[in-house]
């Protein structure tokens, strides 16, 4: 089992990061299936076991990249913490050259 870290396209929420199947991303990886589940649990849920994309009741959006596979979301959850640390770090250089 393979868990993707994704970021939505502008026009699908651009800087929305999200963990999803990796059976759930389009072929050329340029688009992901999205389950019709309103609760976060139920969509943890569909994305531990993997759940299969079925095109009558699943969404599709357009994605701007994948950042890292993992074959679990114990350490898909870790990369995550970290990129996020690598980001704010980014934020604050580049603010500390923004004279205000």
């Amino acid at each position: 089992m393979a868990f993707v870290g994704i970021e939505f396209s502008e026009e699908s929420g651009a800087g929305v990061f999200e963990l999803v199947h990796s059976s759930w991303l389009t072929p050329k990886k340029q688009e992901v299936w999205w389950p019709p589940l309103k609760h976060r649990e139920a969509f943890d849920k569909a994305l531990r076991k993997g759940d299969l994309p079925e095109e009558e009741t699943w969404s599709i959006y357009k994605i701007k990249r994948c950042f890292f596979k993992e074959g679990s979301i114990r350490k898909y959850l870790l990369k995550l913490v970290l990129f996020s640390f690598l980001l704010l770090d980014d934020f604050f250089k580049v603010k500390e050259n923004v004279k205000m």
